[in-house]
């Protein structure tokens, strides 16, 4: 592992700010890959399910949160129920972005529930995780949000849940999964991007 800079978290550091204050053993892996996400670079990360990813992917927005740092991290996974609990669990103000919940949302207060992501970039604001199915990418609602430059200055991570199916041939997900391609060119080059899989054969 490289070693840290003056500038950059250190070993200890990671693990006294971030992880012991959630988890009790920390694997390597976990350590490695945190440091990683936190110190700025992008990571893929092939792991079984189960195995303790979702420490990997909260890490840099512990580490963010203990520096009282503000910043939305997009996860994109195909469940809509999701990690967004479990973020939660450990501290992080979640959001679940579905039809479902777009829905609910607007019947419930006739507004976008697109319009959380304005609250989340707005100065002096906390750690934020925004779960999107892969469909939410390319909707009109995302598109328009990311013209606002302070949103895409506030999107500091963006997690990509079972990338393996943005070229598995043969499944209802490769087309959605695609709209992942145009993040990297829609968001700021400052952005941090993680993706996870545990079956990746190529």
């Amino acid at each position: 592992m490289t070693a840290a800079t003056a500038q950059e978290p250190s070993e200890s550091g990671c693990r006294i700010s971030c992880f012991s204050a959630v988890v009790t053993r920390i694997r390597d892996f976990q350590l490695d890959h945190g440091l990683d996400l936190i110190n700025g670079r992008d990571v893929f990360l092939v792991t079984a399910p189960g195995s303790g990813k979702t420490l990997v992917s909260i890490a840099p927005l512990l580490w963010a949160q203990s520096m009282k740092q503000s910043g939305i991290a997009i996860v994109v996974e195909p469940s809509k129920t999701g990690n967004s609990i479990v973020f939660a669990k450990y501290g992080i103000d979640a959001v679940a972005i579905n039809e479902n919940t777009l829905r609910e949302e607007f019947t419930r207060t006739k507004t976008s529930l697109f319009g959380r992501f304005k609250t989340t970039a707005s100065p002096g604001s906390d750690i934020h995780a925004v779960f999107m199915t892969p469909w939410m990418l390319n909707s009109d609602g995302f598109f328009k949000l990311l013209q606002n430059q302070d949103i895409k200055a506030a999107i500091r991570w963006c997690v990509i849940d079972e990338a393996h199916l943005v070229s598995e041939q043969g499944t209802v997900w490769r087309e959605p999964y695609n709209a992942i391609k145009l993040l990297r060119p829609r968001l700021l080059s400052s952005t941090t991007y993680l993706a996870i899989t545990g079956t990746c054969s190529q």
